[in-house]
């Protein structure tokens, strides 16, 4: 079978190769009659470029660096179906690394990706420090932080491309939503303490609506995990020893909310009947569970669509209206928690 080369388009159209190629790069100064007359062509004799070649001709490789908090939390297979898709239909590909809640180890990673020429460097799940931001600005290569927080000692008018919720004002709404329900006695159960993203702001979000009702903070009921099932089985098993029992925890994962379940009904108690349970991501694995968890779902598809959007026009050199992108957030009370 003959292989179809871009002289072929060009002739099937009728314009000069260098027409063709520009229709291609998809450029300017092409007509649109000329632009259309080239992509039928393309798409009637269904030419394909030769992907080393262009990446000779252009400087890229067509692949995105994907560096991942921890790919065992299933938060990540949406955020990570939603950039593949959109890679894919970009023509690019996707190369990925795990770090395992190991944020020190971003900096290799990052200059890992560089000597292997990625295009872009997708950063996910974790806290951006000024370091990691200088050593972007020393590779000049484009990067896009999705679900992930900006140190505060960073100045956020710089040049940041992020994809994210507003994390604060969803763990703020679900309180809300949970003390209109008629809970005072609220147990937290955090993530790592060092974590800015999801610890941080989640808990200043939880305070912030408890403060605005009048109800006091039990210290003894604020724990910290790592968003494990066993950290939050661990520390519901911690608040259940203490000598008063809440009548709801919010756990601000769903995976430390499901390990949670299991410690109350472990203890004897039930859920909602003695102990309600509200979880945070809207993860697959809460519909399943018994009762089903309640949950603050993010829109976690779209999240890694979107930051892969964003890569890919930070990469071609293309405009992008919106830097920052906060999508929103949904309150699912499911079976989990009780109305009192």
């Amino acid at each position: 079978m003959k292989t179809i080369t871009l002289k072929d388009v060009a002739k099937k159209a009728g314009v000069g190769v260098g027409t063709a190629s520009r229709v291609l790069n998809n450029q300017a100064h092409v007509s649109e009659d000329k632009r259309q007359r080239v992509l039928d062509a393309i798409e009637t004799l269904h030419y394909k470029p030769d992907a080393i070649a262009r990446s000779l001709k252009s400087k890229r490789t067509g692949n995105i660096g994907v560096i991942l908090n921890d790919i065992t939390n299933p938060f990540y297979s949406k955020v990570f179906r939603g950039l593949e898709t959109e890679a894919k239909s970009s023509d690019y590909s996707i190369v990925f690394v795990d770090l395992f809640l190991q944020n020190e180890d971003a900096i290799g990673e990052i200059l890992s990706f560089y000597r292997s020429k990625v295009d872009g460097i997708i950063f996910i799940g974790s806290t951006v420090t000024t370091e990691i931001l200088e050593h972007c600005s020393n590779f000049e290569m484009p990067f896009v932080y999705a679900s992930a927080s900006l140190d505060s000692s960073i100045d956020t008018q710089s040049d940041i491309y992020s994809v994210d919720i507003d994390n604060e004002k969803a763990a703020y709404d679900a309180t809300n939503a949970l003390i209109e329900l008629g809970h005072r006695d609220i147990a937290l159960i955090l993530g790592p303490v060092e974590d800015k993203n999801s610890t941080f702001s989640r808990k200043i979000g939880f305070e912030k609506a408890m403060k605005e009702h009048n109800i006091p903070l039990n210290d003894s009921w604020i724990c910290y995990g790592d968003f494990s099932y066993d950290s939050g089985y661990s520390a519901m098993k911690e608040i259940l020893n203490t000598n008063k029992i809440p009548t709801m925890v919010f756990a601000i994962s769903d995976l430390m909310a499901i390990g949670a379940t299991k410690a109350i009904l472990e203890s004897g108690l039930n859920v909602p009947k003695n102990v309600s349970v509200m979880g945070f991501d809207g993860i697959k694995n809460g519909e399943y569970n018994y009762p089903e968890i309640s949950t603050v779902v993010q829109p976690r598809y779209e999240m890694g669509r979107l930051a892969c959007e964003k890569i890919i026009k930070l990469i071609e050199k293309k405009e992008i209206e919106e830097p920052v992108s906060i999508l929103e957030h949904t309150l699912a009370i499911r079976a989990s928690v009780k109305k009192l």
